[in-house]
């Protein structure tokens, strides 16, 4: 006796459909649940090439990770790698936006400093 689900599990494979995706990095035919998309994009790239893809950019102190496709602007986001990469990259990629994230204030402090100074050494006569 066959329920509903085998049925469908057997149409689906008669209809020619498949529950495995092409990774265009490691060349290999995955099962869709073993891929990972973002939703900047429309690449798909099986989740073991996008943890090293993302390593290697963290490690090489980049903190906005691209998507890995050819030409594709897209931005793959910490939150959505979480359930993908392994603890220390994730500790890592945090601990890096942080940093950034400080850089950028300490950059605007210093910008509102200088524009202060520069309104303080501004007299009115030198116009």
């Amino acid at each position: 006796m066959h329920d509903d689900s085998d049925q469908m599990h057997v149409d689906a494979e008669e209809a020619g459909e498949s529950s495995y995706s092409f990774c265009e990095i490691c060349l290999e035919r995955k099962d869709s649940d073993q891929m990972f998309k973002t939703e900047s994009c429309v690449h798909s790239f099986c989740c073991d090439c996008v943890g090293k893809h993302v390593a290697t950019k963290i490690q090489e102190s980049i903190t906005v990770v691209t998507c890995p496709g050819l030409d594709c602007k897209g931005v793959i986001e910490l939150d959505a790698c979480r359930a993908v990469l392994p603890k220390d990259v994730l500790d890592r990629w945090d601990e890096a936006l942080c940093f950034r994230n400080t850089d950028d204030v300490v950059e605007v402090d210093k910008i509102e400093a200088d524009e202060q100074v520069v309104e303080i050494n501004i007299d009115e006569g030198d116009f």
